[in-house]
């Protein structure tokens, strides 16, 4: 289906890669979301649960790097987006 195609553009590269790819077309990531690249792009079949705290600890790691920023919600429901450059541009 279209759904298999569209996540087989977040396989190749980094985790980092896909999800900072997503939020590039979709503006926007929640945890969720990234459970769900991490569980396409896994060839082990992680349980939920592992795929969610993978999810949440790449968010996390992420946040860290300054790559991605928490836009909105409580962290369960929270979306992510670019960390904007403040160079007050």
């Amino acid at each position: 289906g279209a759904g298999q195609k569209v996540l087989s553009a977040f396989v190749e590269g980094t985790d980092e890669e896909a999800v900072l790819m997503l939020i590039g077309r979709n503006g926007s990531v929640t945890r969720s979301d990234v459970a769900d690249i991490l569980a396409a792009r896994d060839p082990k079949e992680l349980t939920e649960e592992q795929i969610r705290v993978k999810s949440t600890n790449l968010l996390q790691t992420m946040r860290r790097k300054g790559l991605i920023e928490k836009a909105e919600g409580s962290t369960r429901s929270a979306r992510y987006v670019l960390k904007q450059e403040s160079d007050g541009c």
